[in-house]
């Protein structure tokens, strides 16, 4: 129940949040991400909601409440930020992406419930690919679909199993340099 902000040799810089509900508190966080101006979003997940913390620990602002409508998370675990600065959030338990403005306003969102093209089961992991698309890690499906920022589906990876190219359980998604998606295949 904390963010811990680490040097490359191992010592300890800083660390965020204790185990509450309260403002810089956390509950089973799952998801981090740094925004442009070095703040540290975090997926604060069975707290329904997202924290924006900055490196000292002091929190600037939050997003979201449990719920379903729009702005409102259930059990969010990853997020991302995109190339204008908007936080994107993996809402697992409502199966859709958010992307929201730093101030709380949500500006879109993708998918519903479902195993169609561009829908998501239980989504974890989010990145944002060198054309902003987003990349979910569609968890519930075994996949992985590339979305652009209006909800289209661009392209979708994988199908369930074990062999190559087949995912059981993807929860975490990234972008190297040269736009390759690396996956967390979970199970």
């Amino acid at each position: 129940n904390r963010v811990q902000v680490m040097s490359h040799d191992g010592k300890m810089i800083s660390k965020l949040g204790s185990e509450g509900s309260g403002d810089g508190q956390f509950n089973n966080p799952h998801g981090v991400a740094i925004d442009q101006e070095g703040h540290i979003i975090v997926a604060d997940t069975y707290n329904h909601r997202v924290q924006v913390m900055s490196r000292d620990g002091k929190m600037i602002s939050k997003l979201g409440s449990q719920g379903s409508g729009d702005g409102q998370f259930k059990c969010p675990q990853g997020v991302a930020i995109d190339h204008e600065g908007h936080i994107v959030v993996a809402d697992t338990h409502n199966h859709r992406v958010q992307v929201m403005s730093r101030d709380g306003k949500m500006i879109s969102k993708l998918g519903s419930e479902g195993s169609g093209d561009g829908q998501f089961k239980c989504p974890q992991g989010v990145a944002i690919d060198h054309e902003g698309h987003i990349i979910v890690a569609d968890t519930g499906n075994n996949r992985v679909q590339v979305m652009s920022r209006n909800g289209t589906m661009v392209s979708k990876l994988g199908s369930e199993g074990s062999g190559d190219g087949q995912f059981s359980g993807p929860v975490g998604v990234a972008i190297d340099q040269e736009g390759h998606i690396i996956v967390v295949d979970h199970y």
